[in-house]
């Protein structure tokens, strides 16, 4: 998981990881361990924030020396406009999903991970990560390091389609070219890949 590797190199209190507005932030175990082995027990929440899935999908077959979150070497033509994390909620229905090998876990919460739909898959049942915990809005990096307070009280409202007329050069982020069902933050500037695709990429969905 991406956080645990910033830990303790760069990160060296794993109090940071918490938003202090998160309110299931006691429930946090960064030490949380699978038989024994730590940081391993996905049925615990581990992080307050979630990283841009896409980035985690995001890999060329063809190459062998492109890895998944190689981003230095395919990176999107615009950083300042490419969602990297966020707060990661849901803020109140945190429910157990069943897993048929790990058994009940909290997949939102333990692997700090933002998808680009509500979570709907076959087999996922669960609440979506999108919160609006600060009066409406939350605190997004993009991958210039940037932060932007964004008003997703409108994102949560509005339906999820699979491609937006405001979407970045008039279609070309990722989403908009594979007609894939997307959360739209364009209004904040803000997509899930700024640019299109790179040679031999491949993202899975």
């Amino acid at each position: 998981m991406w956080f645990y590797k910033l830990h303790p190199d760069y990160v060296t209190n794993p109090n940071v990881l918490i938003c202090p507005g998160d309110p299931i932030r006691t429930r946090f175990d960064f030490e949380a361990q699978w038989y024994q082995y730590p940081h391993m027990n996905t049925r615990v929440p581990s992080c307050g924030y979630g990283m841009n899935y896409v980035l985690r999908h995001f890999h060329a077959h063809n190459d062998p020396l492109a890895k998944s979150y190689n981003i230095e070497r395919y990176g999107p033509e615009h950083p300042e406009w490419t969602i990297l994390m966020a707060e990661v909620g849901p803020d109140e229905d945190i429910r157990l999903v069943p897993h048929p090998v790990l058994g009940p876990y909290q997949p939102w919460r333990d692997c700090g991970r933002l998808v680009w739909d509500d979570g709907a898959r076959p087999w996922y049942s669960g609440p979506t990560w999108l919160t609006a915990r600060h009066l409406g809005k939350i605190n997004m990096a993009s991958m210039d390091g940037g932060v932007h307070r964004v008003e997703t009280i409108k994102v949560l409202s509005s339906p999820i389609l699979p491609r937006y007329t405001d979407c970045h050069g008039g279609g070309l982020c990722l989403f908009c070219e594979s007609n894939v069902l997307h959360y739209n933050f364009s209004f904040a500037k803000l997509w899930w890949w700024a640019g299109t695709l790179p040679v031999y990429a491949d993202p899975y969905y």
